[in-house]
């Protein structure tokens, strides 16, 4: 079944418009869930002056100091890594959650928050699971981690309207449901470059108030037409 883009995107635009200001809101706090826990540093691997400096200042460095250095780099990963499962994963389930919602009527912002009170711990587990598998297939090779980052797509989406599903139901499910809708989905996020150009060029506005919210909202209405054309749920 071919996917309809222009009815999913103008079904969209009218969610959109029902409900900006919270969806707005809503796609600011699921953008953070998504990118604000990621590591931002960059190295240089050409040698310079400066750097050739910097080595023997490093050197130069006691090794207790050095390892403290570590173990602090390490505790901070580990953190990092606790509220990326516990808070930021769960935390995306309920922005999922409230596009979905949103298809059928008028919907709070406090339903972002829900997955906290029921079946966190399980929703927790799998959030970290697909992220684990999808991690593992990445290293292995890049194009299968590509191919099962679409296969695993739905899973919040699942957990959304079914947090008490385990692991094997929920990614079973979620790779159920995309096969043969993975490179029709991938063509449907491609169509969507443009706005996502126009949001670097305005140095992310357009995406805060505009292109992010509708996205967000075509992905969620993406999620229901494959649910009714497999007749899942």
């Amino acid at each position: 079944m071919i996917i309809d883009r222009p009815m999913l995107k103008a079904r969209s635009k009218e969610i959109l418009r029902a409900s900006y200001l919270k969806s707005v809101a809503v796609s600011l706090v699921l953008f953070i869930t998504l990118y604000g826990a990621a590591g931002s540093s960059a190295t240089n691997s050409g040698a310079s002056p400066d750097a050739v400096q910097t080595g023997s200042y490093v050197a130069a460095i006691p090794m207790s100091f050095a390892a403290l250095l570590i173990g602090f780099a390490g505790i901070l990963m580990i953190i990092m890594l606790i509220i990326r499962v516990f808070v930021l994963n769960v935390l995306e389930i309920g922005c999922r959650r409230f596009f979905i919602e949103t298809s059928y009527g008028d919907t709070g912002i406090g339903v972002i928050v829900k997955p906290f009170s029921r079946a966190f711990l399980n929703q927790a587990f799998v959030m970290f699971m697909r992220d684990l598998f999808t991690c593992l297939w990445t290293m292995l090779f890049v194009i299968p981690g590509f191919i099962k980052m679409y296969s695993y797509r739905l899973v919040p989406y699942i957990l959304a309207e079914n947090p008490e599903m385990n692991m094997s139901e929920a990614i079973g499910l979620s790779r159920y449901m995309m096969d043969g809708y993975k490179w029709q989905t991938f063509i449907f996020d491609l169509s969507f470059i443009g706005w996502m150009i126009l949001s670097g060029i305005t140095f992310g506005l357009v995406g805060v108030f505009y292109s992010n919210p509708y996205y967000n909202h075509a992905s969620a209405q993406l999620y229901l037409y494959i649910k009714e054309q497999r007749g899942t749920m």
